[in-house]
């Protein structure tokens, strides 16, 4: 394009929120894809091209904030007034309520990154209308990476944390032609119940795979567990084919405070090395 000199990170941040996203997403695909192309983008740190959907409140707007940009005064403007035009106004944002208090609302997006190369690059982005939640938005941003990126083999497996996880996204992602791997929490119910019953009890001793890191002045091993579907699924996950619980336990090795996940591990029970008191 002609410039000769190092642009300010800044000056991004300034000019990109002002083009269009759409053009903008066009032009990211064309980058990523002339990469691709070039052979930069190959799987090094897995074994196959692997994209991780993550979705990220990018911006909030208080009260304050709200009227600005509508150009309103406080003093002139209910709240019923302010965040009906808002909402006409901005349908992407999320308008929150709190018991008490001014609303306020959220900016928010789903990032796509290749998370099997070197650099991890974000390969796509697409925002989540204020009516919807992440796992609501995930059948079209699906639709999205199969328009951009269907006829590349970038890659093959999509991953996701447990907000973006459903039985219904994951059929969509077969459907696709893609694997998946995605988390379960809480929110899931019987399936995290079932899941537990399979994998809960196992010791680490029987663990698939154990790996030790120093992490921020903590001693962190994984252990990982797997169970095999085979064909037959679970549950109503006919196309699941295995189950795989993670384990993270920490040692601080200033206090030797241990925690598994970020509960802290239940001390033994104290036993004694004398036989107990028989009653007459």
């Amino acid at each position: 394009m002609g410039v000769q000199c190092r642009i300010a990170d800044n000056t991004f941040g300034k000019v990109l929120p002002r083009l269009s996203h759409g053009e903008l997403m066009q032009c990211l695909h064309r980058l990523v894809k002339a990469e691709h192309r070039r052979g930069n983008l190959e799987p090094t740190r897995l074994p196959r091209g692997t994209v991780a959907i993550d979705g990220k409140n990018v911006a909030t707007l208080h009260w304050p904030d709200m009227l600005r940009v509508l150009g309103l005064k406080a003093d002139e403007t209910t709240v019923e007034q302010g965040t009906a035009l808002f909402a006409q106004r901005y349908p992407l944002a999320q308008e929150c309520r709190r018991d008490s208090g001014a609303p306020y609302a959220l900016l928010r997006v789903h990032t796509v990154t290749l998370v099997s190369g070197e650099a991890a690059v974000c390969v796509h982005q697409r925002p989540i209308a204020g009516h919807t939640n992440e796992s609501g938005s995930m059948p079209a941003l699906l639709d999205e990476l199969e328009a951009a990126y269907g006829k590349t083999r970038l890659f093959s497996l999509v991953t996701t944390d447990a907000g973006n996880t459903s039985c219904g996204i994951a059929g969509k992602t077969v459907s696709l032609g893609l694997d998946y791997f995605m988390q379960l929490k809480s929110p899931h119910g019987e399936s995290l119940s079932e899941a537990q019953d399979m994998l809960g009890h196992r010791r680490e001793s029987r663990a698939h795979v154990g790996y030790t890191d120093t992490q921020n002045g903590q001693v962190v091993t994984y252990h990982l567990w797997r169970y095999d579907l085979s064909e037959d699924g679970w549950l109503d996950w006919t196309h699941a084919r295995q189950l795989v619980r993670i384990q993270r336990t920490a040692e601080c090795q200033s206090t030797g405070e241990v925690t598994v996940g970020k509960q802290p591990r239940r001390p033994k029970p104290s036993t004694s090395s004398k036989p107990p008191r028989r009653r007459s």
